[in-house]
């Protein structure tokens, strides 16, 4: 995450504006990659069990 700082400013408002609503953006961004992985590392473990539960069903039978 990036945390606008003084330091970053050019004391000229409307670009200041713009770089701190690019900050914003890529925050966002990096928050949406963040729940995307999060989700499909989800998806890949039931996947995997739900495969694993069903072949170990199947070998069973």
């Amino acid at each position: 995450m990036i945390t606008w700082s003084n330091e970053y400013c050019v004391n000229i408002n409307d670009i200041d504006e713009e770089h701190q609503e690019l900050i914003t953006l890529i925050n966002n961004l990096e928050n949406a990659y963040k729940a995307w992985q999060n989700k499909l590392v989800d998806h890949s473990l039931f996947r995997w069990y739900f495969n694993e539960f069903t072949m170990v069903r199947l070998v069973s039978n």
